[in-house]
Protein backbone atom coordinates (compact mmCIF):
# COMPACT_ATOMS: atom_id res chain seq x y z
CA UNK A 1 0.00 0.00 0.00
CA UNK A 2 2.69 2.49 0.67
CA UNK A 3 5.95 0.58 -0.98
CA UNK A 4 7.97 3.68 -1.05
CA UNK A 5 11.10 4.16 -0.27
CA UNK A 6 12.09 0.59 -1.16
CA UNK A 7 14.08 0.36 1.99
CA UNK A 8 13.61 0.78 5.93
CA UNK A 9 13.19 3.61 6.11
CA UNK A 10 10.02 5.14 7.75
CA UNK A 11 8.89 1.36 7.95
CA UNK A 12 6.89 1.55 10.70
CA UNK A 13 4.84 4.33 10.10
CA UNK A 14 4.09 3.20 6.93
CA UNK A 15 2.96 0.61 8.69
CA UNK A 16 0.88 2.35 10.93
CA UNK A 17 -0.88 4.17 8.23
CA UNK A 18 -1.54 1.15 6.31
CA UNK A 19 -3.47 -0.51 9.40
CA UNK A 20 -5.80 3.03 9.60
CA UNK A 21 -6.59 2.38 6.50
CA UNK A 22 -7.54 -1.18 6.50
CA UNK A 23 -8.76 -0.14 9.89
CA UNK A 24 -11.51 2.25 7.82
CA UNK A 25 -12.39 -1.11 5.55
CA UNK A 26 -13.14 -3.23 8.85
CA UNK A 27 -15.20 -0.01 10.01
CA UNK A 28 -16.84 -0.28 6.59
CA UNK A 29 -17.09 -3.86 5.46
CA UNK A 30 -17.36 -5.52 9.57
CA UNK A 31 -18.02 -9.07 7.89
CA UNK A 32 -15.04 -8.94 5.44
CA UNK A 33 -12.27 -9.72 7.81
CA UNK A 34 -14.21 -12.75 8.80
CA UNK A 35 -13.78 -13.71 5.57
CA UNK A 36 -10.46 -12.70 4.30
CA UNK A 37 -8.30 -11.79 6.55
CA UNK A 38 -6.17 -8.49 5.84
CA UNK A 39 -3.62 -7.19 7.90
CA UNK A 40 -0.67 -4.31 7.27
CA UNK A 41 1.95 -7.27 7.77
CA UNK A 42 -0.36 -10.10 6.45
CA UNK A 43 0.30 -11.60 3.08
CA UNK A 44 -2.10 -10.85 0.37
CA UNK A 45 -3.35 -11.18 -3.31
CA UNK A 46 -1.55 -9.88 -5.92
CA UNK A 47 -4.26 -8.42 -8.13
CA UNK A 48 -3.52 -5.24 -5.91
CA UNK A 49 -0.89 -4.82 -7.96
CA UNK A 50 -2.86 -4.62 -11.11
CA UNK A 51 -5.45 -2.57 -10.29
CA UNK A 52 -3.15 0.83 -10.84
CA UNK A 53 -3.09 -0.03 -14.44
CA UNK A 54 -7.03 -0.29 -14.43
CA UNK A 55 -7.24 -3.44 -15.84
CA UNK A 56 -8.03 -5.47 -13.00
CA UNK A 57 -10.92 -7.99 -12.24
CA UNK A 58 -10.87 -6.02 -8.71
CA UNK A 59 -13.06 -3.33 -9.89
CA UNK A 60 -15.52 -6.00 -11.83
CA UNK A 61 -15.85 -7.26 -7.72
CA UNK A 62 -15.99 -4.44 -5.66
CA UNK A 63 -18.49 -2.47 -8.06
CA UNK A 64 -21.26 -3.99 -9.96
CA UNK A 65 -20.08 -2.07 -14.00
CA UNK A 66 -21.62 -4.38 -16.33
CA UNK A 67 -19.90 -1.77 -18.82
CA UNK A 68 -16.73 -2.24 -16.97
CA UNK A 69 -16.76 -5.68 -17.09
CA UNK A 70 -17.23 -6.30 -20.90
CA UNK A 71 -14.55 -3.88 -21.69
CA UNK A 72 -12.30 -5.48 -19.51
CA UNK A 73 -12.91 -8.84 -20.74
CA UNK A 74 -11.67 -7.61 -23.96
CA UNK A 75 -8.82 -6.05 -23.40
CA UNK A 76 -5.19 -7.25 -23.78
CA UNK A 77 -3.97 -7.67 -20.71
CA UNK A 78 -0.47 -7.12 -21.15
CA UNK A 79 0.19 -4.14 -20.03
CA UNK A 80 -1.43 -4.84 -16.56
CA UNK A 81 1.60 -7.67 -16.27
CA UNK A 82 4.08 -5.53 -16.99
CA UNK A 83 2.72 -2.84 -14.10
CA UNK A 84 2.61 -6.02 -12.01
CA UNK A 85 6.44 -6.95 -12.83
CA UNK A 86 7.65 -3.79 -12.73
CA UNK A 87 5.91 -3.73 -9.16
CA UNK A 88 7.86 -6.60 -8.41
CA UNK A 89 11.26 -5.15 -9.18
CA UNK A 90 10.40 -1.92 -7.26
CA UNK A 91 9.48 -4.07 -4.03
CA UNK A 92 12.22 -6.35 -4.04
CA UNK A 93 15.33 -3.93 -4.43
CA UNK A 94 17.81 -4.40 -1.87
CA UNK A 95 16.14 -7.70 -1.35
CA UNK A 96 18.10 -11.15 -1.78
CA UNK A 97 15.09 -13.20 -2.09
CA UNK A 98 15.41 -16.50 -4.66
CA UNK A 99 11.74 -16.13 -5.58
CA UNK A 100 8.42 -14.63 -5.37
CA UNK A 101 5.69 -16.65 -4.42
CA UNK A 102 2.60 -15.06 -5.60
CA UNK A 103 -1.78 -16.05 -5.40
CA UNK A 104 -4.96 -14.57 -7.17
CA UNK A 105 -7.36 -16.21 -8.81
CA UNK A 106 -7.51 -13.36 -11.72
CA UNK A 107 -4.31 -15.15 -13.01
CA UNK A 108 -6.52 -18.29 -14.18
CA UNK A 109 -8.11 -16.13 -16.84
CA UNK A 110 -4.81 -14.86 -18.82
CA UNK A 111 -2.17 -17.85 -18.13
CA UNK A 112 -0.67 -16.76 -21.41
CA UNK A 113 -0.07 -13.29 -20.52
CA UNK A 114 1.40 -14.45 -17.70
CA UNK A 115 3.89 -16.60 -19.16
CA UNK A 116 4.75 -13.82 -21.97
CA UNK A 117 5.72 -11.69 -18.67
CA UNK A 118 6.85 -14.50 -16.41
CA UNK A 119 8.17 -17.40 -19.14
CA UNK A 120 9.61 -19.41 -15.74
CA UNK A 121 6.63 -19.39 -13.63
CA UNK A 122 5.77 -22.52 -12.17
CA UNK A 123 2.30 -23.15 -10.12
CA UNK A 124 0.19 -24.50 -7.57
CA UNK A 125 -3.07 -25.44 -8.44
CA UNK A 126 -5.48 -25.78 -5.40
CA UNK A 127 -8.67 -27.83 -6.06
CA UNK A 128 -11.59 -27.54 -4.58
CA UNK A 129 -15.61 -27.98 -4.77
CA UNK A 130 -16.89 -26.03 -7.05
CA UNK A 131 -19.73 -24.96 -5.81
CA UNK A 132 -17.83 -24.55 -2.36
CA UNK A 133 -15.73 -22.23 -3.67
CA UNK A 134 -18.09 -20.16 -6.10
CA UNK A 135 -20.66 -19.78 -2.72
CA UNK A 136 -17.24 -17.78 -1.31
CA UNK A 137 -16.75 -16.00 -3.75
CA UNK A 138 -19.80 -14.49 -4.01
CA UNK A 139 -20.65 -13.97 -0.19
CA UNK A 140 -17.16 -11.97 -0.49
CA UNK A 141 -18.48 -9.87 -3.30
CA UNK A 142 -21.41 -9.51 -2.16
CA UNK A 143 -20.10 -7.84 1.83
CA UNK A 144 -17.47 -5.67 -0.76
CA UNK A 145 -20.40 -4.31 -2.85
CA UNK A 146 -22.66 -3.49 0.09
CA UNK A 147 -19.78 -1.48 1.03
CA UNK A 148 -20.06 1.26 -2.14
CA UNK A 149 -23.81 -0.03 -3.28
CA UNK A 150 -27.24 0.29 -1.34
CA UNK A 151 -28.93 -2.10 -4.20
CA UNK A 152 -26.99 -5.42 -4.25
CA UNK A 153 -28.51 -8.92 -5.30
CA UNK A 154 -26.98 -11.72 -4.08
CA UNK A 155 -28.47 -14.02 -6.80
CA UNK A 156 -26.90 -11.15 -9.40
CA UNK A 157 -24.06 -12.03 -7.92
CA UNK A 158 -23.98 -15.94 -7.67
CA UNK A 159 -24.93 -16.11 -11.11
CA UNK A 160 -22.30 -13.83 -12.70
CA UNK A 161 -19.84 -16.33 -10.49
CA UNK A 162 -20.76 -19.58 -11.67
CA UNK A 163 -20.82 -18.90 -15.41
CA UNK A 164 -17.36 -16.39 -15.11
CA UNK A 165 -15.42 -19.19 -13.41
CA UNK A 166 -16.24 -22.23 -15.05
CA UNK A 167 -15.42 -20.18 -18.49
CA UNK A 168 -12.12 -19.04 -16.93
CA UNK A 169 -11.74 -22.53 -15.14
CA UNK A 170 -12.37 -24.61 -18.37
CA UNK A 171 -9.94 -22.04 -20.63
CA UNK A 172 -7.09 -22.53 -17.93
CA UNK A 173 -6.79 -26.02 -17.81
CA UNK A 174 -6.62 -25.94 -21.49
CA UNK A 175 -3.54 -23.76 -21.49
CA UNK A 176 -2.40 -25.20 -18.55
CA UNK A 177 -2.32 -28.49 -20.36
CA UNK A 178 0.59 -27.56 -22.53
CA UNK A 179 2.73 -27.01 -20.02
CA UNK A 180 5.31 -29.50 -19.05
CA UNK A 181 4.18 -31.51 -15.79
CA UNK A 182 6.93 -30.55 -13.67
CA UNK A 183 5.93 -26.59 -14.06
CA UNK A 184 2.25 -27.76 -12.80
CA UNK A 185 1.78 -29.24 -9.30
CA UNK A 186 -2.33 -30.26 -8.21
CA UNK A 187 -3.32 -30.32 -4.73
CA UNK A 188 -5.92 -31.08 -2.74
CA UNK A 189 -7.50 -28.16 -0.32
CA UNK A 190 -9.35 -30.57 1.75
CA UNK A 191 -5.85 -32.00 2.01
CA UNK A 192 -4.21 -28.57 2.39
CA UNK A 193 -6.94 -27.75 5.17
CA UNK A 194 -6.06 -31.43 7.26
CA UNK A 195 -2.42 -31.22 6.91
CA UNK A 196 -0.28 -28.45 5.81
CA UNK A 197 3.04 -28.99 6.33
CA UNK A 198 2.72 -32.53 4.64
CA UNK A 199 0.93 -30.75 1.51
CA UNK A 200 3.99 -28.10 1.75
CA UNK A 201 6.64 -31.05 2.01
CA UNK A 202 5.09 -32.59 -1.02
CA UNK A 203 5.09 -29.25 -3.25
CA UNK A 204 8.76 -28.68 -2.47
CA UNK A 205 9.58 -32.37 -3.44
CA UNK A 206 7.66 -31.41 -6.56
CA UNK A 207 9.89 -28.39 -8.11
CA UNK A 208 13.08 -30.12 -6.48
CA UNK A 209 13.47 -27.23 -3.22
CA UNK A 210 14.54 -27.40 -0.14
CA UNK A 211 12.54 -26.93 2.87
CA UNK A 212 15.32 -25.19 5.09
CA UNK A 213 14.30 -26.02 8.95
CA UNK A 214 14.42 -22.52 9.61
CA UNK A 215 11.52 -22.23 7.05
CA UNK A 216 9.82 -24.90 8.27
CA UNK A 217 9.59 -23.69 12.00
CA UNK A 218 8.56 -20.25 10.41
CA UNK A 219 5.64 -22.31 9.10
CA UNK A 220 4.76 -24.52 11.78
CA UNK A 221 4.64 -21.19 14.12
CA UNK A 222 2.37 -19.25 12.05
CA UNK A 223 -0.21 -22.34 12.02
CA UNK A 224 0.33 -22.15 15.46
CA UNK A 225 -0.75 -18.79 16.19
CA UNK A 226 -3.97 -19.39 14.00
CA UNK A 227 -6.54 -20.73 16.31
CA UNK A 228 -10.11 -21.68 14.95
CA UNK A 229 -11.80 -18.36 16.02
CA UNK A 230 -8.99 -15.90 15.72
CA UNK A 231 -11.49 -14.07 13.12
CA UNK A 232 -15.15 -15.27 14.27
CA UNK A 233 -17.47 -17.12 11.75
CA UNK A 234 -18.98 -16.15 8.74
CA UNK A 235 -21.85 -17.89 7.77
CA UNK A 236 -23.17 -18.23 4.32
CA UNK A 237 -25.25 -21.01 1.99
CA UNK A 238 -25.55 -21.55 -1.86
CA UNK A 239 -28.97 -21.33 -1.46
CA UNK A 240 -28.57 -17.02 -0.73
CA UNK A 241 -26.96 -16.20 -4.31
CA UNK A 242 -29.52 -18.70 -5.97
CA UNK A 243 -26.59 -21.76 -6.21
CA UNK A 244 -27.95 -25.17 -6.81
CA UNK A 245 -26.17 -29.04 -6.13
CA UNK A 246 -26.74 -29.51 -9.77
CA UNK A 247 -25.21 -26.47 -11.20
CA UNK A 248 -21.68 -28.15 -9.55
CA UNK A 249 -22.73 -31.52 -12.45
CA UNK A 250 -23.70 -28.48 -15.00
CA UNK A 251 -21.01 -26.26 -14.95
CA UNK A 252 -17.96 -28.34 -13.74
CA UNK A 253 -18.75 -31.58 -14.55
CA UNK A 254 -15.46 -32.17 -16.40
CA UNK A 255 -13.28 -30.74 -13.83
CA UNK A 256 -14.80 -32.35 -10.79
CA UNK A 257 -14.09 -35.90 -12.76
CA UNK A 258 -10.75 -34.89 -13.46
CA UNK A 259 -9.25 -33.56 -9.81
CA UNK A 260 -11.80 -35.90 -8.38
CA UNK A 261 -13.65 -32.65 -6.52
CA UNK A 262 -17.28 -32.13 -6.06
CA UNK A 263 -19.37 -31.18 -2.45
CA UNK A 264 -22.48 -32.36 -0.89
CA UNK A 265 -23.71 -28.59 -0.81
CA UNK A 266 -26.24 -27.70 1.33
CA UNK A 267 -28.46 -25.23 1.29
CA UNK A 268 -28.39 -24.23 5.07
CA UNK A 269 -25.87 -22.18 5.99
CA UNK A 270 -22.52 -22.97 6.85
CA UNK A 271 -19.80 -21.99 9.16
CA UNK A 272 -16.07 -21.84 8.32
CA UNK A 273 -13.20 -20.02 10.18
CA UNK A 274 -10.94 -18.20 8.34
CA UNK A 275 -8.12 -19.91 10.03
CA UNK A 276 -9.14 -22.71 8.57
CA UNK A 277 -10.03 -21.63 5.30
CA UNK A 278 -6.80 -19.53 4.92
CA UNK A 279 -2.89 -20.93 6.04
CA UNK A 280 -0.51 -18.68 4.56
CA UNK A 281 3.59 -18.72 4.27
CA UNK A 282 5.91 -16.15 3.57
CA UNK A 283 8.97 -15.06 2.52
CA UNK A 284 11.00 -18.31 2.33
CA UNK A 285 7.50 -20.26 2.08
CA UNK A 286 4.47 -20.37 0.75
CA UNK A 287 1.79 -17.61 0.59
Amino acid sequence: MEPSPPTNAEKQRRIRRASQTLACLEWMAPNFRKLHPVGAELPQECVSLMSPSFLSDQFDTMYNVPGYREWFLRQDLRPSYEFHRRFLQHLQQRENGRRWVLKAPTHTFALSTLLATYPDALFLQTHRAPLEAITSVSSLITILRRVFSDAVDPVEIGTEAIRYWSKTLTKFIGERDRLAPERIFDLSYVELRRDPMGAVRRIYKHFGWVLSPRAENRMREVLAKQPPDLHGFHRYAAAQFGLRPEHEQEFFAEYCERFSVGSPVSTRPVQLTSALRQSRFVRDGLG
